[in-house]
């Protein structure tokens, strides 16, 4: 009788013997234009996505669904749980007719499927929407029958986009393609004042809030989710933290982590016992914010250790910035606390900035098993695109050094007055080097160019990208923008940047894009070629339409002595209307004798939802030329922090923003009871004609009213 020792061991030499043979073979995926596999999933969801998507781009390659014959070579779809890291995958060919794709989870398998497509079918991802997917055409194809295996290095990636709105969905759809997909191994945001809604427990837990100031501050609008902290002290807190985390891991088996990000701003409590945990010596730290780091890391241990108990593998993300930018010396922080440490990472262009992060960097590896990283690179924001390529490699791959093994990145790269993808291969970038940051970044950047646009167009669309990434790394900060912005992140919609920037810059990207599009292969290259340089003409026009509003801003009011329109609400509202696709909770009304000369006036009346209301009216601009707006305002019973607002934007004739131009707005916050003036000079765009959208407005009250009153808009003479 043959020993089960004997059988294992047949079976595992057997495996060997195949291997051996396995490496110099093929496995045949196409044939003459058809795909010749079966794909076979697990019987779960999972699978079957990965598997989808597999035949999604074998049909898209081929242009013909799979006709795989009875006993045909299969690829397999699996998990195995615990046997790889969640996000990790493996490819493997138990027999010569069989592949298998096995995730360690549901991203897991996914992930396989991705890298098939993109490893062996040659799919990319290049930038949302469909012009950015590649697909190459195969007549056949064949893989190696090598075993493979992967896993990310950063087991957090997020590049964050923003809310659910409209406007950033093509990117949304797009990201979980680059290997960004949810659910996240750490959960990161502000999260105390979600945690401790005063709507449930300010009434029935009063001392759950803080001191301040010697009072109990209960949240109330508008400060429900900032300057606020829970009392770190109060063993009910943390008590009713290990609770309710506890019963949502219970509801959901695949849920083991949670933030404890505190409430943005200040707001910590001063009870004796709270202020046991404050410094002897409570004076402003290198940050320029007074330390509660400890007095907030023994309340995040006691929740941690609360709940470890019953979910040992559970993981939370702690902040570092701010109040708690240094770790205290000597603390023991529970291994399950992961620090968030929040820094604009551009910031690495000087080095004393450098110098003064590792400084903090430092502190928490001391302490921490494992550090996140919360960087901004708030693409939406700069007229000019931030394409920071080699920086940010560089960066990624010094991070793991620094035990850095999550990265959240606020990125919004689309959004309401910016729907072009301006930024090229960067996000692109950023994903594949977030799953591994060893790899060669020229490569990456190398590949992306050449499947967007080509090899003869590759080198100058590289050079068109390493222009941008000079002025962000060596031009930039010279100027007095930088030198501005030493804070936590770089101040985007300070635009004075533009003012640093080489006489010649546009007209030598210019130059290179009208090569990128001369060179460009017809076809999908091609349409990639024009839509890259057509994205950079609405960015140089809106540096340029900033650059000369900054110069008509120094005009004095005098000089506008041509009236273009006035209205002094003498006859009601006229063509003002309220904007249908914002949602207003206050009136409008016309008040009899309230103007600032005893006329008429408009009335913009809070209602208690506090959101307030705008009236809009455009204006058609044919020629061009510099004007000024001017409105008088007063408000009456309104509460802190209210606004009244005067804006101008730039339309086409449906009433829809132009992304090429700025959008500009002034904010009055006087409560006087006097009249005021907000007033603002501004030029025409480059192209006519347009619509001036102009809107008055008032918002974060939930009393009172503001009156409007001598509405005009003036312009400068023609020489």
């Amino acid at each position: 009788m043959i020993s089960f020792k004997k059988v294992l061991f047949a079976i595992a030499l057997l495996s060997l013997i195949f291997a051996a043979e396995a490496a110099g073979k093929t496995f045949p995926i196409i044939k003459d234009g058809k795909s010749v596999v079966a794909l076979v999933p697990d019987e779960n969801q999972a699978c079957l996505e990965a598997s989808m998507l597999v035949e999604k781009y074998l049909y898209k390659s081929t242009g013909k669904y799979s006709e795989a014959p009875a006993g045909a070579p299969q690829i397999c779809f699996t998990i195995e749980k615990g046997k790889l890291d969640l996000e990790g995958f493996r490819f493997s060919f138990p027999s010569a007719n069989k592949m298998v794709i096995t995730g360690g989870g549901p991203n897991g398998v996914m992930f396989g499927a991705l890298e098939f497509c993109e490893r062996f079918i040659g799919v990319r991802f290049l930038y949302p929407g469909p012009a950015g997917e590649h697909v190459p055409k195969l007549k056949n194809l064949n893989i190696p029958m090598k075993e493979f295996s992967d896993a990310p290095v950063y087991t957090t990636r997020i590049l964050d986009s923003g809310n659910r709105h409209w406007s950033r969905k093509r990117y949304q759809d797009w990201y979980p393609f680059l290997r960004g997909r949810a659910p996240y191994r750490l959960a990161i945001g502000h999260n105390l004042y979600k945690m401790f809604p005063a709507a449930k427990y300010g009434k029935t837990n009063p001392d759950f809030y803080p001191i301040i100031d010697g009072k109990r501050f209960i949240p109330a609008p508008p400060k429900l989710t900032v300057h606020w902290q829970p009392c770190m002290t109060n063993p009910a807190v943390v008590k009713e933290a290990v609770r309710m985390i506890c019963d949502a891991f219970a509801k959901d088996p695949d849920l083991r982590t949670w933030s404890l990000g505190q409430t943005d701003g200040n707001g910590y409590c001063e009870c004796e016992n709270c202020k046991k945990f404050y410094p002897a010596n409570d004076v402003p730290h290198i940050f320029g914010s007074k330390d509660r780091s400890l007095l907030y890391l023994q309340f995040c241990n006691k929740i941690a250790e609360g709940v470890t108990k019953k979910y040992p593998e559970a993981k939370f993300s702690v902040f570092a910035y701010n109040h708690t930018s240094i770790a205290p010396k000597g603390f023991k922080l529970h291994p399950s606390l992961v620090p968030v440490i929040t820094y604009d990472r551009l910031n690495w262009v000087d080095p004393e900035r450098k110098a003064m992060d590792m400084q903090r960097q430092k502190s928490w590896s001391d302490i921490a098993a494992e550090v996140c990283w919360w960087d901004y690179y708030a693409s939406n924001g700069y007229a000019l695109p931030r394409i920071t390529l080699h920086h940010i490699a560089n960066q990624l791959r010094e991070g793991y050094k620094l035990r850095v093994r999550h990265a959240f990145i606020q990125h919004t790269p689309l959004g309401i007055h910016e729907q072009t993808w301006a930024e090229g291969p960067l996000a692109y970038m950023t994903y594949k080097l977030l799953w591994n940051p060893f790899q060669d970044e020229n490569k990456i950047i190398d590949d992306w160019c050449r499947t967007a646009v080509g090899p003869e167009a590759t080198p100058y669309l590289k050079r068109y990208y390493e222009r941008f990434e000079k002025f962000w790394t060596k031009d930039m900060p010279k100027g007095d923008w930088f030198k501005r912005c030493a804070r936590t992140y770089l101040i985007p919609t300070w635009h004075d940047y533009l003012l640093d920037l080489d006489k010649d810059f546009f007209e030598e990207c210019e130059k290179d894009l009208d090569m990128v599009c001369k060179l460009a292969p017809a076809g999908d290259c091609k349409v990639r070629a024009e839509y890259i340089r057509s994205g950079f003409r609405e960015r140089r026009n809106r540096c340029q339409f900033w650059l000369q509003n900054r110069y008509a801003r120094m005009i004095s009011p005098e000089s506008f002595t041509k009236v273009f329109f006035q209205d002094n609400f003498n006859k009601g509202l006229g063509q003002w209307i309220q904007p249908p696709n914002i949602k207003h909770t206050g009136s409008v009304l016309i008040a009899p004798k309230a103007g600032y000369d005893g006329s008429d006036a408009l009335e913009l009346r809070f209602l208690p939802t506090m959101n307030g209301t705008v009236i809009e009216k455009i204006f058609p601009i044919t020629r061009k030329g510099t004007y000024r707006i001017e409105v008088k305002y007063r408000s009456v019973g309104v509460e802190k922090p209210y606004v009244a607002l005067l804006s101008s934007d730039w339309c086409d004739k449906d009433g829809k923003s132009l992304n090429s131009v700025f959008y500009s707005d002034l904010l009055g916050r006087d409560q006087s009871g006097d009249w005021k003036t907000l007033a603002f000079n501004f030029t025409t765009p480059y192209l006519l004609p347009a619509y001036l959208k102009v809107r008055i407005g008032s918002c974060w009250s939930k009393t009172g009213t503001i009156f409007f009153d001598d509405f005009v808009i003036r312009q400068l003479p023609e020489k």
